[in-house]
């Protein structure tokens, strides 16, 4: 009857099972609020990809397993930001500081040093003749373009050096073999005497003075 009807659709205080299947059993005052904020099977919306049909009880599992826009550190550890699961691997292929790259004298390297690669070590970089020619080379063949083929290199023969054996002179590019062969004072020069001494050139005068094999003569008198 009456008392029934009002047990099965209205009583507040009866025990029913919650109606959208986590299987807990609750009066029907307390129905609501399981339903709002305990219940297992509720929806509730994932706060990376927004998606609202996902069960409570399944929201850390996909947060952490399948969501696709859940936050994603870059593989190659570089440290960015703000990645997610479906944008590292496009940062970690196209953009990434870390990823490799072959360059093409063979040398692998992370793509952040290929530029000082590029600019300081790299055998097979094209540099420019540094006379002004406009032939552009590798920089192993540099000295020698400008030696023998350069349309530039009487320039190059004509700049101005230091001795590079550091006597302070200046001289042409040109000067300096002979420079360095016969007129420098700090030329290496082997004793005329023969006591197979080696010293600089500016230092062989006070050397004859006590060379072993210079000459004296013998004075009246002297004691042995």
């Amino acid at each position: 009857g009456l008392l029934t009807e009002h047990q099965r659709n209205d009583c507040l205080d009866i025990v029913i099972t919650c109606t959208i299947g986590c299987g807990n059993r609750f009066t029907r005052r307390e129905l609501p609020n399981h339903l709002a904020n305990e219940c297992s099977k509720r929806y509730v919306t994932c706060c990376y990809c927004n998606n609202n049909t996902i069960w409570s009880e399944d929201l850390k599992s996909h947060q952490s397993e399948t969501c696709l826009y859940r936050p994603y550190d870059c593989l190659l550890q570089c440290g960015l930001k703000g990645l997610t699961y479906c944008t590292e691997e496009n940062h970690r292929i196209n953009e990434c500081n870390r990823r490799l790259i072959t360059c093409a004298c063979n040398q692998t390297m992370e793509i952040q040093h290929y530029k000082d690669h590029l600019t300081f070590d790299c055998p097979e970089k094209l540099s420019l003749c540094p006379q002004g020619c406009g032939m552009t080379m590798k920089e192993d063949k540099i000295k020698d373009h400008i030696k023998y083929s350069c349309k530039n290199k009487l320039f190059y023969y004509q700049r101005v050096t230091t001795c590079p054996i550091g006597c302070g002179e200046s001289m042409t590019l040109q000067e300096v073999i002979d420079h360095v062969s016969y007129s420098c004072q700090k030329r290496l020069s082997d004793c005329p005497l023969g006591c197979g001494d080696t010293l600089r050139f500016h230092k062989m005068r006070s050397h004859l003075l006590f060379c072993p094999n210079r000459i004296i003569c013998c004075e009246p008198n002297m004691k042995p």
